[in-house]
C-alpha cells in the first residue's frame, strides 16, 4: 500500500529575498495599508452621510472604495505577518482564501468600472432619461454585460456625441469622464502587469526581484490607494462634503467654538 501525504501548508520562499530589509518593507506596506484604509473609509463615510450623494454615480464610487478595502485586506495583512515570520509558512486553506480574494476583487473591480462607464454614457448622451435608464433593473442588466465591451461601447458613444457638441459641452464631458478614465487606466495597467508576471512565456529571471514584487502587487495597492484621491479631489460634490466634514470637525475640537 502506497503512502500518500496530503499537502497542508506551503513555504513561501520568495520572502527570503526581502529578509535583509524586512523591517523597511514591513513599515512601507503597513503605511500603505493604513493610508488605503483611511482614504477609502473617509470616502465611504462621506457618501453614506450626505444624502445628496445617494445617486448611482456616487454609490458606484462607494462600491469601488469598499472593493478596494476588500482587495487590499485580502493580501496585505497576511504579507505583514509573513514579513515578520521566521519560516514564511502559509496553510493551504489560507492560500486558497487569498486566491479567491484576489480573483473576486479583480472581477468585482472590472464590473464596477464597466457599470460606471455605462453610467457616464447615460449621463452625457441621454441626460434627460438618466434616472430611467439608471434604474436598479437597468444597473443589474448592465452588470450582466461584458466588462470591456461595455466600457468600449460607452466611451465610443460619448466620443461620437462630443464630436458634434459645443466646446463647452466637450470640456464638461471631459471633466465628467476623466476620473473614471484615469481609474480604468490605472487598474488596466495593474492587470497587465499581473498577467505579464503570472503568465508570461518570457524568462523573468533577469527582472530584478523588487520589480517583480511591484508588478505582482500593483493592482492590489495602487488602485485602492489612488481611487479616493482621484474622486475626492476631482468630483466637486464629494470634495465639498469632505471639506465640510473636516471643517465641522475642527470647529467641534476648537475650545473657543460655541
Amino acid at each position: 500500500m502506497e503512502n500518500v501525504s496530503a499537502v497542508t501548508s506551503f513555504i513561501l520562499t520568495a520572502y527570503t529575498e526581502l529578509e535583509d530589509h524586512r523591517y523597511l518593507f514591513f513599515t512601507c506596506f503597513l503605511l500603505l495599508y493604513v493610508v488605503i484604509l483611511l482614504g477609502n473609509s473617509v470616502l465611504i463615510l462621506v457618501i453614506y452621510i450626505e444624502r445628496g450623494l445617494h445617486e448611482p454615480m456616487y454609490l458606484f464610487i462607494c462600491n469601488l472604495a469598499v472593493n478596494g478595502l476588500y482587495g487590499s485586506t485580502s493580501l496585505l495583512p497576511s504579507m505583514l505577518i509573513l514579513l515578520l515570520s521566521q519560516n514564511y509558512e502559509i496553510s493551504l486553506t489560507h492560500c486558497l482564501l487569498q486566491i479567491y480574494g484576489l480573483y473576486s476583487y479583480a472581477t468585482v473591480e472590472f464590473t464596477i468600472l464597466a457599470v460606471m462607464a455605462y453610467d457616464r454614457y447615460v449621463a452625457i448622451c441621454h441626460p434627460l432619461h438618466y434616472h430611467l435608464l439608471m434604474s436598479p433593473r437597468m444597473v443589474l442588466l448592465a452588470i450582466a454585460l461584458s466588462w470591456i465591451v461595455m466600457i468600449l461601447f460607452s466611451y465610443a458613444q460619448i466620443l461620437r456625441v462630443c464630436l458634434h457638441a459645443s466646446k463647452e459641452s466637450q470640456i464638461k464631458a471631459f471633466q465628467t469622464c476623466s476620473p473614471h478614465l484615469v481609474t480604468v487606466i490605472i487598474y488596466s495597467v495593474g492587470c497587465l502587469f499581473k498577467l505579464t508576471h503570472t503568465y508570461s512565456q518570457f524568462n523573468m529571471s533577469n527582472v530584478p526581484y523588487k520589480a517583480n514584487l511591484f508588478m505582482s502587487l500593483y493592482f492590489l495597492i495602487i488602485p485602492p490607494l489612488f481611487n479616493p484621491l482621484i474622486y475626492g479631489i476631482s468630483i466637486q460634490a464629494i470634495r465639498v462634503q469632505l471639506l465640510r466634514l473636516f471643517i465641522c470637525r475642527e470647529k467641534v475640537n476648537d475650545p473657543h467654538y460655541k
